[in-house]
């Protein structure tokens, strides 16, 4: 019976963050100076690109959270590929998902929820501190066309303890995620 109500309640909690984020989205396009045909317009071969550190942490089916090279290499890695796109001359927006390790981040960026307008950059990270988000939107500044919309995830600490705990191979040690919670 309680297996259930923690199944039901993880899926409550996935519907809510979906349903954020396309409010979010909604209240992004609403704020925008588009015009209304121009808001729902879709862009015919929109591509969707992923960029996400952890991509370059996991080798030989292990997660290298823990190694602080590794990390760092990951980081620059992910920056290089963001880097190579924001070079594109299309028009582009990027995601820069901001949230807590297993706050549903990853889930949503998979779901490719977005915006059909332009092309996409989903940046899969936790972007926890301004100057995280501000090292992204710098490596923007020379791009064509690009706009940026931040999707923030918030995640109670019980439900991201719970989650932790069931990612068997990126489980996070408890103290790295009371760090990247508080």
């Amino acid at each position: 019976e309680i297996t259930k109500l923690e199944a039901n309640y993880e899926l409550l909690l996935q519907r809510n963050n979906t349903l954020l984020a396309k409010n979010t989205q909604l209240q992004a396009l609403a704020n925008s100076d588009l015009t209304h045909e121009e808001k729902i317009k879709p862009l015919s071969g929109v591509t969707i690109n992923i960029i996400c550190p952890d991509d370059h942490l996991e080798r030989d089916g292990r997660y290298r959270f823990n190694n602080e090279k590794k990390r760092n290499e990951a980081w620059a890695n992910a920056k290089k590929e963001f880097i190579k796109l924001m070079k594109r001359k299309v028009p582009q927006r990027v995601y820069l998902l901001v949230g807590p390790p297993c706050s549903g981040k990853s889930s949503w960026a998979k779901s490719k929820n977005i915006n059909p307008d332009r092309h996409a950059v989903i940046v899969d990270a936790t972007n926890l501190t301004a100057g995280e988000r501000a090292s992204w939107a710098v490596l923007t500044a020379k791009a064509n066309d690009v706009k940026i919309c931040v999707v923030r995830f918030v995640v109670d600490e019980m439900t991201l303890r719970s989650r932790n705990m069931k990612r068997h191979h990126k489980m996070l040690d408890e103290d790295v995620l009371e760090e990247k919670i508080k």
